[in-house]
Parts: C-alpha cells; sequence; structure tokens
C-alpha cells in the first residue's frame, strides 16, 4: 500500500504534473520552431543575392559621369565564376576597372544588344559564399546641360539587392529632385536626400529582381568644387556568423523552461492554503493565534487520524474537497450516497449493474438536486441496466453529478470567493504572454538565420514569456485557495481518508455495529482508498455484514460490502456514456475563388528605367 503522504498527495501531484508536462511540450515545440524558423531563414538568405550595393557618380560639368560601385555579391552555398554587369549606353572602349576583395581580378567588357556587359571573374576560378567587387566606369550622358537624368539601379538585376545606397555629387546644386522606384515604367516615388549643395542621397533598403530605381534633377546654381564623395566600402565585406537553427531552438527552448519552472514555483507560493492555529495539532499550532501559510502538498502532514468523516459533507464533496476536482469516482460516490439515502438499488451484478428507482412512496423527498438528476437518469424508467449500451439519457444525469459537484465547489464557502477572478486573470495573462511572446520568438528566430543582431535580445526576452505565459495557463488552478475553515475540513477529511486506509477488521465491524458500513464504503471510494477498505472488509467476520444487514433496508443489495465493486460500476458508466461512432460520409465540395488586380498611374513621363546607365547583373 502507498504511504499516507502519496495518497493525499496523488491530486495535487497529477495536477502539478500536467501544469509540467504543458510547460515541458511548450518548450520543445518552441524550441522546434525556432530551429525551423532559423534555418529556413539562413536558407533563404543563402540563396544568390546582392547583400549590398553602394553607388556613387561623379558628374562632371560637361554631364558625364564616373560611377563606382562596391557590390556585396553573395553567391550563397553555389559555386560560380563571378558577377556581370549589363550597362546600357556604356561604350565598349570605355575606361573600365574591377577588384576582387581589394585586389585584381580578371574582367573583359563587350557590346552586345542595349547593353555592354562588364565580366567580372576568372574562368578558371570558382567562389561561393560572400565576396565583394569594385567596378568603376566613365558613362556619358547622364547630366547633359546640367540636366540629371540617371537610372541608377536598373531593372536587369536578376537578383535581390539589400543594403541600397546611392550617391550623386556635381558642381552645381539640384532642384526638381524626383525619385521612382518599382519595375519597368513604375512612377512609385521614393525619397531623396540632399544634405548639402552638390550632393543627392538615395537609401532603398532592399529591392526585388528586376525592380530599379531611375533618379532625375536639374541643375539651379553653379558652384566652385563639387562635394567630395562619401568614404566607400573597402576590403573584403564582413563576415556572418549566423547561429545555427538547432542551437537557436535548444536556447529558446530552455529559456522557456526555466521560466515555466520559476513562474510554476511562484504560483505554487501564491496559492498556499491559510490554516488556522486551532486547526493544527498542538506541536504546529504555535502561538497567538497565528494563521500560518502551506502548500497542499505538503499540507496533508499535519492532519491526525480521525475515526468519522465532517458531518455536514457528503462523501462526494469529501473528495472535491481533498483533490480540489471533480473525478469519476467521486461521482460513483454521489451515486452510492443516493443508495445509502433510499433514492436508489443499485444491484451487485459483476458484468452489468442495474439501477432500480423505488416506487415514489419509498424513497424521501427532502433533496430537489437528487430527485432532479435521477429523474434524467430513468426518464420513465423503473429500472436500467449499465455497461450493456449506449444510454443518451443516463449520459446526461452523469454529466449533470458533475455539474453539481463543480457547482458546489464554485459556490462553496470553503474556498475563497474571489479565486476565480484571480485565475481567469491568470490564465488571460498567460494566453496573451504566450502568443506574443511565440510571435517574437519566430521574429528572433527570422532575424537570427538572416544575421540580424537584434536576435540575441529579442530571443530571450519572448521564450521568457512562452514559458512563463504557459505556466500561469496551466497552473492557474494553483490559486484556487480554501478559508481557514476549508482547510480545517480538509484536514478533517484527510484524518478520515487515513483511518479508512489504515483500517482493520476491527475498524469494519465498529463501522457495522453503528450502521455506518454502507456510508464508510461510499467515503472509502470517494477518497481513493476503496482497495484498502474492501479488504478490511474481507478480513472482518461475518458478523459485521449481518450488524449491517440490520441497519439497511431489505431492498439493498450487498454491493457496499465490496467497496471495490465501484471499478465494476465506472467501467459500465464508461461504456453507458459512450456515445458510438458516427457513420461515415462521403461526399464533394468544390469552390473558386479569384483574386482581383488594379494598376495606377501618374500623368508624368518619369519612370523608372529612364535616363543614362542602369541595366542590371548576375553571376556566371
Amino acid at each position: 500500500m502507498s504511504s499516507g503522504k502519496d495518497e493525499t498527495t496523488r491530486a495535487v501531484r497529477r495536477r502539478r504534473r500536467r501544469s509540467t508536462v504543458a510547460v515541458v511540450v511548450t518548450a520543445l515545440v518552441l524550441g522546434c520552431a525556432a530551429a525551423f524558423a532559423t534555418w529556413l531563414s539562413a536558407f533563404l538568405s543563402q540563396s544568390e543575392h546582392v547583400a549590398r550595393l553602394w553607388s556613387t557618380a561623379e558628374l562632371s560639368a560637361g554631364g558625364s559621369a564616373r560611377i563606382t560601385e562596391v557590390i556585396d555579391y553573395d553567391f550563397g552555398t553555389g559555386r560560380r565564376h563571378g558577377i556581370f554587369r549589363d550597362v546600357p549606353g556604356l561604350a565598349d572602349d570605355a575606361e573600365v576597372s574591377a577588384t576582387l576583395d581589394g585586389e585584381a581580378v580578371p574582367y573583359a567588357v563587350a557590346a552586345g544588344g542595349d547593353a555592354t556587359r562588364i565580366r567580372v571573374g576568372d574562368a578558371h576560378r570558382t567562389l561561393t559564399g560572400r565576396h565583394r567587387y569594385r567596378i568603376q566606369y566613365e558613362l556619358a550622358g547622364v547630366a547633359p546641360g546640367g540636366r540629371l537624368d540617371w537610372n541608377a539601379v536598373g531593372t536587369g538585376w536578376q537578383v535581390p539587392l539589400d543594403d541600397i545606397e546611392i550617391q550623386v555629387t556635381g558642381p552645381f546644386d539640384f532642384g526638381g529632385i524626383r525619385c521612382v522606384t518599382g519595375r519597368q515604367g513604375s512612377q512609385e516615388p521614393c525619397p531623396v536626400g540632399r544634405p548639402e549643395p552638390g550632393r543627392l542621397t538615395l537609401d532603398l533598403g532592399s529591392l526585388e529582381a528586376h525592380r530599379g530605381a531611375s533618379l532625375r534633377a536639374v541643375s539651379t546654381a553653379a558652384l566652385d568644387t563639387a562635394p567630395p564623395t562619401a568614404n566607400e566600402p573597402s576590403g573584403p565585406p564582413p563576415t556572418r556568423h549566423l547561429p545555427s537553427g538547432p542551437w537557436v531552438g535548444l536556447w529558446a527552448a530552455a529559456i522557456a523552461l526555466a521560466a515555466g519552472a520559476v513562474t510554476a514555483r511562484l504560483l505554487r507560493l501564491a496559492g498556499r492554503e491559510r490554516i488556522a492555529a486551532d486547526a493544527l495539532p498542538a506541536a504546529d499550532a504555535g502561538t497567538g493565534g497565528e494563521v500560518r501559510r502551506i502548500d497542499r502538498a505538503r499540507m496533508a502532514s499535519l492532519a491526525v487520524e480521525v475515526p468519522s468523516p465532517p458531518e455536514r459533507l457528503t462523501p462526494a464533496q469529501g473528495g472535491v474537497l481533498l483533490t480540489d476536482e471533480v473525478l469519476p469516482q467521486h461521482r460513483v460516490a454521489w451515486l452510492l450516497g443516493t443508495s445509502i439515502d433510499g433514492y436508489l438499488v443499485i444491484d451487485d451484478n459483476e458484468s452489468f449493474p442495474t439501477l432500480t428507482r423505488p416506487g415514489r412512496g419509498q424513497t424521501p423527498r427532502g433533496d430537489r438536486a437528487v430527485r432532479e438528476v435521477l429523474d434524467r437518469a430513468f426518464a420513465g424508467r423503473d429500472s436500467l441496466t449499465l455497461g450493456k449500451s449506449y444510454d443518451w439519457r443516463f449520459t446526461q444525469a452523469w454529466a449533470m453529478i458533475a455539474a453539481r459537484l463543480t457547482r458546489w465547489r464554485d459556490n462553496s464557502d470553503l474556498w475563497e470567493p474571489d479565486r476565480h477572478t484571480r485565475q481567469r486573470r491568470v490564465r488571460l495573462t498567460g494566453v496573451l504572454g504566450a502568443a506574443a511572446g511565440l510571435v517574437a520568438v519566430i521574429v528572433a528566430a527570422v532575424a537570427a538565420g538572416g544575421g540580424h543582431g537584434f536576435w540575441s535580445v529579442l530571443l530571450p526576452l519572448a521564450a521568457t514569456a512562452v514559458g512563463a505565459g504557459t505556466a500561469l495557463v496551466a497552473g492557474a488552478d494553483e490559486l484556487s485557495i480554501l478559508t481557514p475553515r476549508g482547510t480545517a475540513q480538509w484536514l478533517h477529511v484527510e484524518g478520515f481518508r487515513r483511518y479508512l486506509a489504515g483500517a482493520g477488521a476491527q475498524q469494519v465491524e465498529e463501522a457495522a455495529d453503528a450502521g455506518l458500513l454502507d456510508r464508510y464504503t461510499a467515503w472509502a471510494v470517494s477518497l481513493g482508498v476503496a482497495d484498502r477498505w474492501s479488504d478490511a472488509v474481507s478480513e472482518s467476520t461475518s458478523a459485521p455484514p449481518a450488524a449491517a444487514a440490520r441497519h439497511r433496508p431489505a431492498a439493498r443489495s450487498s454491493v457496499f460490502h465490496d467497496a471495490l465493486m465501484y471499478v465494476v460500476i465506472l467501467e459500465s458508466v464508461a461504456s453507458t456514456t459512450r456515445a458510438p461512432a458516427p457513420a461515415r460520409s462521403s461526399g464533394s465540395a468544390s469552390g473558386s475563388g479569384s483574386v482581383s488586380s488594379g494598376s495606377s498611374g501618374s500623368d508624368s513621363s518619369f519612370s523608372v528605367g529612364d535616363g543614362g546607365g542602369g541595366g542590371g547583373g548576375g553571376s556566371w
């Protein structure tokens, strides 16, 4: 037999085990989600793209421009020889220079079609990962007659471009400034900065493949000298150190677990029971009528064995008080209690127990709630058999028993009256925190895979919110706190449970002589010690059952002699309340949807693609 303490704290351990499982499962799911999001983000970011495009146009008084482009090209996991740039309007004999990671690199210039191609790279060497290219060339017709008309980023780029920074300098000030971005022909505006006379700056952020930007302005006043260009990036591009998906996932899971554990511990501290000193044994009572706070799982250690149950509690209510939840054994105890009170007769058929309702004149009239449940269960029948088939009327009555016990618990003065408000607030806070944290964890994981540094700050905060929120939702029942009177009754019920768990033949005979054998059996079922009480009954002499029979109506069965009969009743109830599986059906459905598209335009003739330069690029 399990120890008294273990038996008593079983319900508390079960509830806390569910809370722990919820936190652990949430942490594992969170870790997997974070790992996958990191991996996916890293995979997408490792696809071929331009990680940075820094470009400047130094205008001359004659309208030509010296274009300098610094291109951080990321080949991802693919292997390529180099990159190419297609520049419309570039003469095939124009002055061109190119470097790779700050070192000289072979390149070739060849005219073809609408653009001249600058191909940079070594046909005998392949590259992978990120590398920095610097290409410089002279381009005529960018600002003829002082009118800037430059296709700064062409729509011919075959890969996405990130971190785009454009700059224009010239020996004259600019007016009538306009910028457009998007696909070829787009007139979507983009902001242009003018930090000083003779300088324009354009920060586009990112552009998808085949998107570009064009810049237009007119000269308003000549300057003695053009402002200097900003310092261009030099040397190789910065190396990206990306965290691995499993590491990010493991970190998120560990933080969520830790946060959940701390939050669960705080909930347990907040949910400690208050015990009045006069309800404690003399050795634990202390002085001055103080009220102690103690964890529910440890409260059983203060209980002392008592030979009788509380007078104002039924067996089912005592079980609910002890476990703080409505269990099937409590509903069985409710049925046994109605039989003891004369509302019901239960036979001892070990296969299909039969419930019989005596005639109206043979039953007490006092408890209206009991009559309502039995009216629903029998629905005009004199008897019903459990376990043979699904019975929807008894199923409704079985649910009513649980609802009435729950209602008693919710309205009883044995629990603090505002516990439900606290629990709802805690659960709502947990749901909101966990949901917000989950979104933030995914954002942080994506940022980690993309190489954005803020993930290392966001992830711990977000994972903490998820773990703590889950613990709040799963552990809000800890705040179902008893009143001092409730704890006194709880200790009384626990003390009686210990008495039943340690009972022998003598205790059974004493209960039978007092006419309490049936009622003690119902208590044993409700308090989870039916097995031990049944053994004690079997160990007793034949006198107790005979004595019990003198106090029991003749119609009542000997089912109460065997407390383990409740297992048969419970199994039969399960079969009776289990609805048959619905018949399978087949069908089909179809639907259609549509999406709408629209276009917008402007009367202005300026659009993406206008002006000199532009073109695009890619790898080879």
